[in-house]
Formats: C-alpha cells, sequence, structure tokens
C-alpha cells in the first residue's frame, strides 16, 4: 500500500515535470525563431501536407496557358553545407515529374554525377547523337544554409525519494535550412534574369528527436508542416525543393504559379513580380510575342508569332481588353498583363467565346506537301534526310515522325520554331537552321513523316498526350490517333501529308 502510493507520487511529479518543461521550452525558442523570421506582420497562416495539390495545379495551369516543349537540364544538386544527406536532384526530379503528368509541357533531362556539369553535358551533346536535342535551360544550385541550434532552450530535472529516482528531460530548438536554385541559359550560360528561387524553412524540434513543425514563407503567406519523428529536415527539404520547382517553371513560363500557392494579384509581391516581368519582356522585345501565342490559343488571333504590332493583333487586345473588363483600347499595358495572368480563362471562354475566323473566301480546298529537299527518295542507313513542307495557302503545320520502332513524336513546332504558321508559297526546311537532325536508321526499316495542316492554330485543343513534348516518344499513339485528334480540333478541316523514308 505504502509502495503505491510513493509510486504514484513519484508519477505525478515526472508528469508536472514534463508540462513545465514543454511549456518553458517551447515558448522561449519560439520567440526566438519569431525575431528570425522575415515578412509583412500578420501574415496568412495555412495549415499543409506537402505541396503535392500546389504541383497538380501547376500542372493544370501550363495547359490552361499553353506551356509546351520547355527543356530543362537538372545537374547535381550539392549540399554546400555537408549536413543534410538526401538526394536533392531526386527530389526536384520527381516534383518537376508530378507537374508535367497531364500537360507534358516539360522534358526533363538528368546528367550523371560523373560529369555534372552544364560545360561537360554540351560536349557530349556535340559528340553524341543521344544528345541531339541541347535542352533550352540548366537548372543548378545548392542546399545553401542550414543552421542548426539558432535557439535552443532544454530543462531538465529528477525527484529521487529513498532508493527511488525518476529524471525527466524536455528540449527544444530552432534550425533554418535553405535552398537555393537557379536557371542558366544553355545557348551562353547567363543566368536568366529574375528565375531563381532561393527559399527557407524553419524548423522546430522539441523533445528527444522528434520534430514538430516546418514553417515555410512567400509573399507574406505562412505553410505550417506538421514533421513525425521519422521526418525531419528530409521531409522538409522535399518540400522546398516542390515550391522552389514551382516557382521556377511558374518564371521561366510566366504563369501565375502564385495562385497555386494560395496567392493573389492583390499581393504587393505579387504585384512587383507581375511588374518585373512586363518591363522585361517590353526591354527584350518578348512581350508582343507572349501576347501573340496567347491570344492566338484563345481564339482572339491567327497572324504570326513575330513581335509585329500587326492590326489584326492590335484588334485582338481590344477584344481581350473588353473581355477581362478593361477599356477597349489598342494597349498592351502593365494593367493588361495582370488582368489577363489573374483571369479564370476558361471560365472566360464559356462567356465570351471567341469570334468567328474571317472566311478567306478560298474556292480550293488546303493542301500540304512533304517532299525531300535534296530529291533523294531512298536512302542509305546513315544518310542525313531533310524535308521541305509547303501549303496552298496561309496555314498552321504540325509534323510527326513514326521511326523504325513504330513510336511517333512530334518535331514541328518545337522549342527551336516555336511559331506553326506557314505563309503560302514558303518552304519550311527540316532541320533546316533548327538543331536537330533527321538520319536514316541502321535497320532499315521504313520511317514515315506526317504534316498536317489547319486552317487556325489548333496546338491548344489538342489533348495533352497527343501535343506531346517535342522529340520525345510519345506511347500508345500511332499516326491515325494523330490524325484523329488534328480533325476533332480543327473542325474536321485538315490537309494531311507524308514522306517515306525508304532504303536502297
Amino acid at each position: 500500500m505504502r509502495l503505491g502510493r510513493t509510486l504514484t507520487t513519484l508519477a505525478l511529479a515526472a508528469a508536472t515535470l514534463g508540462g513545465c518543461a514543454t511549456v518553458d521550452t517551447k515558448g522561449p525558442v519560439i520567440q526566438a525563431a519569431e525575431e528570425m523570421k522575415a515578412g509583412p506582420q500578420n501574415k496568412p497562416y495555412r495549415t499543409i501536407t506537402g505541396f503535392t495539390p500546389a504541383l497538380q495545379c501547376m500542372d493544370n495551369t501550363m495547359i490552361v496557358y499553353g506551356v509546351r516543349d520547355l527543356s530543362l537540364l537538372v545537374e547535381d544538386l550539392v549540399d554546400a553545407t555537408k549536413k543534410v544527406d538526401a538526394g536533392t536532384k531526386d527530389m526536384l526530379v520527381s516534383a518537376v515529374s508530378a507537374m508535367s503528368r497531364r500537360s507534358r509541357s516539360i522534358r526533363l533531362v538528368t546528367f550523371g554525377a560523373d560529369a555534372g556539369n552544364l560545360a561537360n553535358f554540351l560536349f557530349n551533346a556535340e559528340q553524341k547523337g543521344a544528345y541531339t536535342e541541347i535542352p533550352d535551360y540548366d537548372i543548378r544550385g545548392s542546399i545553401s544554409q542550414f543552421d542548426d541550434n539558432l535557439a535552443k532552450k532544454q530543462i531538465d530535472g529528477a525527484l529521487g525519494i529513498s532508493r527511488i529516482g525518476i529524471g525527466a528531460a524536455r528540449s527544444g530548438s530552432v534550425s533554418i535550412l535553405g535552398l537555393d536554385l537557379t536557371m542558366i541559359s544553355t545557348k551562353d550560360f547567363s543566368v536568366i534574369p529574375g528565375v531563381t528561387a532561393n527559399n527557407q524553412v524553419i524548423i522546430f524540434k522539441e523533445g528527444d528527436g522528434v520534430d514538430g513543425e516546418a514553417e515555410f514563407n512567400k509573399w507574406g503567406i505562412n505553410f505550417s508542416l506538421t514533421l513525425t519523428r521519422n521526418e525531419g529536415k528530409a521531409q522538409a527539404l522535399r518540400n522546398l525543393v516542390e515550391l522552389a520547382a514551382i516557382e521556377l517553371v511558374g518564371k521561366v513560363s510566366k504563369t501565375p504559379y502564385w495562385k497555386c500557392l494560395g496567392a493573389d494579384g492583390s499581393n504587393p509581391a505579387i504585384q512587383k513580380e507581375v511588374s518585373d516581368w512586363f518591363y522585361t519582356m517590353a526591354g527584350d522585345g518578348s512581350l508582343y510575342t507572349y501576347m501573340q501565342q496567347q491570344l492566338r490559343m484563345r481564339g482572339y488571333y491567327n497572324g504570326p508569332v513575330d513581335g509585329g504590332d500587326h492590326p489584326t493583333f492590335m484588334r485582338a487586345i481590344v477584344q481581350y481588353r473588353e473581355v477581362l473588363g478593361l477599356s477597349a483600347e489598342a494597349k498592351l499595358d502593365q494593367e493588361f498583363l495582370m488582368a489577363y495572368l489573374e483571369a479564370d480563362h476558361v471560365l472566360l471562354a464559356a462567356q465570351f467565346p471567341p469570334p468567328k475566323p474571317i472566311a478567306a473566301g478560298y474556292t480550293s480546298p488546303l493542301q500540304i506537301d512533304v517532299i525531300s529537299a535534296s530529291g533523294m527518295q531512298r536512302f542509305s542507313p546513315g544518310d542525313a534526310v531533310d524535308i521541305e513542307v509547303l501549303t496552298n495557302r496561309d496555314a498552321h503545320v504540325y509534323c510527326y515522325l513514326q521511326d523504325e520502332t513504330a513510336q511517333v513524336q512530334r518535331f514541328y513546332p518545337n522549342r527551336f520554331k516555336r511559331d506553326s504558321l506557314l505563309q503560302a508559297g514558303h518552304a519550311l526546311e527540316m532541320p533546316g537552321d533548327m538543331k536537330f537532325r533527321f538520319v536514316a536508321n541502321h535497320k532499315r526499316v521504313t520511317e514515315t513523316v506526317a504534316c498536317f495542316a489547319t486552317e487556325q492554330d489548333v496546338m491548344g485543343k489538342l489533348p495533352p498526350v497527343v501535343a506531346g513534348s517535342d522529340f520525345s516518344p510519345i506511347r500508345g499513339i500511332t499516326l491515325d490517333h494523330v490524325r484523329t485528334a488534328y480533325a476533332k480540333a480543327a473542325g474536321g478541316q485538315i490537309a494531311e501529308g507524308f514522306f517515306h523514308v525508304s532504303f536502297r
């Protein structure tokens, strides 16, 4: 009886000690961590389980904004701190894969640790056929920061009665983990202005190795993630990588990625970013080409994507400004860009169908010819194959290759020439000055080049699996599937031409 009372007393004392320790350790540590945080006060606070929904949102956003043929190379992402033992590069590969599952917008090339840098990759690209299509951008970076135990509090206590003793300890600490990623142009090794991701996460650790929570901050929004004993800094790093992937792809493709993270155009940080985009694109001449491509995809413009202020393009600007509720002016300004990025274009397309295209009044049907540029009709294995495509009137052209393994891939339009519009009487030469090549296969199996012509740009109406990514095999798709998809997207009005690479 006495022994039972003694143990009960000890248990109550230990429980009380543990409770006090929890309050006394976490409170001061959190207070110290708050002093380290940057950003505006009174930030929205959101509990998350990860950025998987945001990755899925980005996948859909790239479909809505017509992002395609975004070719990326990812190098080995090192841990400059030597304190985080995790596969950062593999995490990035997984994030990008999840972000392009439906849209097929991104073609990601990984490069091994034995030669993990852009210079070596480009050297190999000149030597090996496998690297014929060089990616547009290179992602490089590192785990750049890991400040451990920046704030720490520990309480120890013990209670002893006779020969029986019970001890209790409680501790809490804060660490900051940082990741910096940057996109490099493969053309000249220059950093793409503004296309960087440098984010941090605060990790609060409480108790004996138990990671209590991680907190991310972006544009004044706090994202809180609960961590378990087995997750810790590796899980926090994974979420940093996912956040960085969303940010990098959104910036380089000029899509409103912030909406997938719960922000909107009322946020001053977002307004500043769109302002930076506007002045950067206006300065380098890409603003008009960006909006020409966007409005052509919406069905408001059907001219060339060349950056010119054509009357048809300026008329399209006026029309879409009205759709967005802006003044009916031929004015491509920052207000229009912000309104365009913030709009729900799926809803607008249902409420305001695009104007019907003006009938051209042609009496003859649309025709397309695909011929050998050299005049060669039969080839030897290893021969270069050059083709020309001609149409009898202005048309949009899309070309696919069915190779010796019966796999189909789109090779035009592509990352080297994104505009599908071909003017009547002008021959489209392929490869021409585009940085890829056709080589007759060594198996002596006939390959087929199939080109489809339409009066309107229909790429945005195709199923993503048919549009695919340039130079990437599309599994489970035949040329018949491609033809059917284009006919449906164009309302049945298509022309088609074929060239067979046969052998001597």
